[in-house]
């Protein structure tokens, strides 16, 4: 019998079994922290500034769209090769994992008045509030894409051009020392900077 007929065998039984998400310890949770959550920051960086560099420097509309739906698959990569390399048991256990709720689950079942009556008293008393208007109009996860975009757009600026006043024009192209590009160069590019020689291989024309 091989393994796929073992784990097809296997999910019947699995309809019958809640899997919830439980605690983890300390221990496991600095080692996730240090070796998945901190790389994976650093790769979400690295491929957010080469994905504005890339974007910033194509000229046409079409290209444009092109590039976005390239990076779009870049982004999808990891679900893919998760998809791939894990076991056909792991995944039919994933898939059957409940979600962490985030909400009294009593409240789904209960009517509008009795959500009004238990929920809705307290508010009532309040009334609307200048924050509850800010958090319609703003909300929190677009504000953040806002904030991160203008950032890395500005972080693009900074890079590749100079600037007087309100005017920016591209930095002076100059050839690398050599052709060695470490993993630092890459993720630290302030702290292991590339060497480059004096002499400039392309200037910006005065006008």
């Amino acid at each position: 019998m091989s393994p796929r007929d073992t784990v097809d065998l296997c999910i019947p039984r699995l309809d019958s079994i809640d899997l919830k998400i439980a605690g983890m310890p300390l221990m496991w949770k600095v080692i996730n922290a240090v070796c998945i959550l901190l790389p994976k920051i650093l790769v979400w960086k690295l491929t957010v500034q080469t994905g504005i560099t890339f974007l910033m420097e194509t000229a046409s509309i079409s290209d444009l769209v092109v590039n976005s739906i390239a990076l779009t698959f870049i982004l999808s990569i990891d679900e893919m090769i998760c998809e791939t390399l894990t076991s056909q048991s792991t995944l039919s256990m994933l898939s059957r994992c409940k979600d962490y709720p985030l909400f009294d689950i009593e409240a789904a079942t209960m009517s509008d008045d009795e959500l009004l009556t238990r929920y809705g008293g307290a508010k009532l008393e309040e009334g609307v509030r200048c924050r509850d208007l800010l958090a319609i109009l703003f909300p929190t996860r677009l504000v953040c894409v806002i904030i991160i975009t203008i950032y890395f757009v500005w972080s693009y600026y900074r890079i590749h051009c100079q600037q007087d006043g309100a005017t920016f024009w591209p930095n002076p192209l100059r050839t690398p020392t050599t052709a060695a590009f470490s993993i630092f160069n890459a993720l630290f590019p302030d702290l292991f900077p590339i060497h480059v020689v004096d002499e400039p291989s392309w200037e910006m024309p005065e006008k």
